[in-house]
């Protein structure tokens, strides 16, 4: 299974785990490119842990920005939670 999250980032499963990957570009056949950047054991921690990497990664200038961020990025992320814990 693929969850596409945005242009940047998506989850990938596999047999065992859930893989946070990370879009890297196009290779030389022009196919993208994608690194497995952390592998968790429930899809419900790897949403959590994106949404947490995403924050820690995000180039906010200022504080007001940095919220704003924070905010947006729980509010979608807890969505998706809700939804996958029916």
């Amino acid at each position: 299974m693929i969850i596409p999250i945005d242009e940047d980032w998506r989850i990938k499963s596999d047999l065992c785990c859930w893989h946070i990957q990370r879009y890297r570009g196009l290779d030389k056949k022009d196919k993208p490119v994608w690194k497995s950047e952390k592998y968790l054991n429930t899809l419900p921690r790897a949403l959590k842990e994106l949404a947490n990497l995403k924050i820690r990664l995000h180039n906010s200038k200022t504080l007001e920005d940095g919220v704003k961020f924070i905010n947006s990025i729980e509010k979608d992320f807890q969505a998706l939670l809700v939804e996958i814990e029916r």
